[in-house]
């Protein structure tokens, strides 16, 4: 057993190397473990005690900045913080037995990847995110379930985060300037730090086959991919590259990011590669023809009704395979097009039939929280896009993970 406890100890991350579905891997059989050898007293205890004090002395940790002060010692922390070194201490300790910090001595701390990362502003957003966006939510869980009959939350306007606070989620955000300011730091450091590269999931050669050489040239109106909604322009970035180093040569066709106009303006900045416009995606989709429309992470913060909205904005702006085109649901070349047909190409969790994802299972219940929303499962995607005309060619699955590209096309008849 002894020989065994000191493998394990010589496991880490850096084991994996560039296998990231190995570590995933690595990492659920580790949670599996931990719940085997785990007693239910221990399991109680973890979730009633253990879990809600780590997160408020995180909360803490990120407000005094005490991560930026590491490797030191609590007696001269306090003082450059402006606390009492005894509550940085006991602070910092309950931190170290998590392994957030490490105390190698007594009352000396030192940094590990997870506090580094913690005095980043993404990170310190996402804090300030679960203590007065999602833990709020939470607290009126049970009484709100209780008081509506215990049926599934599914609308934008009556939540439990409206329940809690009187707004909806995307209102409050527009009135606190500091919750606003922290979502969006926090959406973009979830947006830089890519796991799932939609570009390695889903084959390019889709996307470039049939896309005329002649179209998507700079200043052409026919685009090759509109990220709708796509932020800062991460995801359209990273196909850019892809593009640029074998795809299709020295030229890559015109790639658009619509968002809206601040997001638009600081884009451009850092992608001037792309091509930015400023879009609100309930209204009628302004670029037609491009040889495929890209939601990341759009359409899982909408119930449905919200969702067949945007959907339907996109629909009049694409271009349809006439039913003879298509073979079993598969693309079939046409050379006598002139115009290219358009794909529907969207990056969300699509939840596992069988077995579960905790990532996805727990913004799933973000989602029902803050939104009236859902992550969906594959059933859940083919009935909200067929419901709007669109067929489902494949769903593909990254390793180890519920994310995925869908890949769907309209027919013509649908139109």
């Amino acid at each position: 057993m002894d020989a065994l406890l000191a493998q394990l100890d010589r496991v880490d991350k850096s084991a994996f190397g560039n296998d990231e579905a190995g570590r995933l891997r690595a990492l659920e059989k580790a949670k599996a473990l931990c719940a085997r050898l785990e007693t239910p007293w221990e399991s109680l205890t973890r979730i009633i005690w253990q879990e809600p004090s780590i997160a408020a002395a995180t909360k803490v940790a990120v407000d005094l900045r005490l991560f930026s002060h590491l490797p030191n010692t609590s007696a001269s922390i306090g003082p450059t913080v402006s606390a009492e070194p005894a509550l940085v201490r006991r602070v910092l300790r309950l931190l170290a037995s998590v392994h957030i910090v490490k105390e190698e001595e007594p009352d000396h701390f030192s940094p590990t990847d997870s506090s580094r990362a913690l005095t980043k502003p993404g990170y310190m957003g996402g804090v300030d995110s679960m203590f007065y966006d999602i833990a709020p939510t939470y607290l009126t869980l049970p009484k709100y379930l209780k008081e509506n009959g215990f049926r599934n939350p599914t609308g934008l306007t009556e939540t439990l985060f409206k329940a809690a606070r009187g707004q909806t989620y995307f209102e409050w955000l527009g009135t606190n300037k500091n919750q606003g300011e922290g979502f969006r730091e926090l959406m973009a450091e979830f947006s830089a730090l890519i796991v799932f590269k939609w570009t390695d999931a889903y084959p390019l050669s889709h996307l470039m086959d049939d896309f005329p050489v002649e179209a998507g040239q700079p200043g052409d109106a026919v685009a090759l991919v509109v990220d709708v909604g796509g932020g800062l322009g991460t995801s359209m970035e990273m196909l850019r590259e892809a593009l640029s180093s074998g795809h299709s040569g020295a030229h890559v066709p015109k790639i658009v990011v619509q968002d809206v106009a601040s997001v638009v303006a600081e884009g451009q900045r850092q992608h001037p590669g792309l091509t930015f416009m400023t879009h609100d995606f309930f209204t009628p989709q302004p670029v037609v023809g491009a040889r495929a429309y890209f939601l990341r992470n759009i359409l899982h913060d909408w119930p449905d009704d919200k969702a067949r909205l945007i959907l339907q904005g996109l629909k009049a702006a694409m271009r349809a395979r006439s039913p003879s085109e298509s073979e079993g649901g598969a693309p079939v070349k046409d050379e006598s097009k002139s115009q290219v047909n358009s794909k529907l190409l969207l990056e969300e969790n699509v939840m596992f039939d069988r077995g579960t994802d905790v990532p996805s299972e727990a913004m799933d219940f973000v989602m029902m929280g803050l939104l009236g929303a859902s992550e969906r499962g594959e059933h859940d995607w083919k009935a909200l896009l067929e419901g709007e005309g669109f067929h489902i060619l494949k769903i593909w699955r990254g390793v180890g993970t519920a994310r995925a590209v869908v890949e769907a096309e309209l027919l013509e008849d649908d139109l």
